[in-house]
């Protein structure tokens, strides 16, 4: 455990670790996907596609705080926080 407060915290870390691989791969996804229907909505002129598109935009912008959030449970424990930001 190391930092002797005995609380699981490596078990918070590799959730931490697994939450963060999800976000990054969830927003690779979502920007891969948003590219390729930028390029039809270009091709296609589709307003309906449009939409889609910027609402898929939207979704991986949400990965933003979820991601800040992530981080700063890592953060460790404090005289304030005294089980950490986790």
């Amino acid at each position: 455990m190391g930092h002797g407060h005995g609380h699981g915290h490596g078990h918070h870390h590799d959730t931490s670790r697994e939450g963060m691989r999800a976000l990054w791969i969830s927003l690779a996804v979502l920007g891969v996907t948003a590219a390729a229907q930028a390029v039809v909505v270009v091709m296609s002129g589709s307003v309906a596609l449009l939409s889609d598109t910027l609402h898929n935009v939207a979704d991986a912008l949400t990965a933003v705080p979820v991601g800040v959030a992530f981080l700063l449970g890592r953060r460790r424990a404090s005289t304030r926080f005294t089980y950490g930001y986790g």
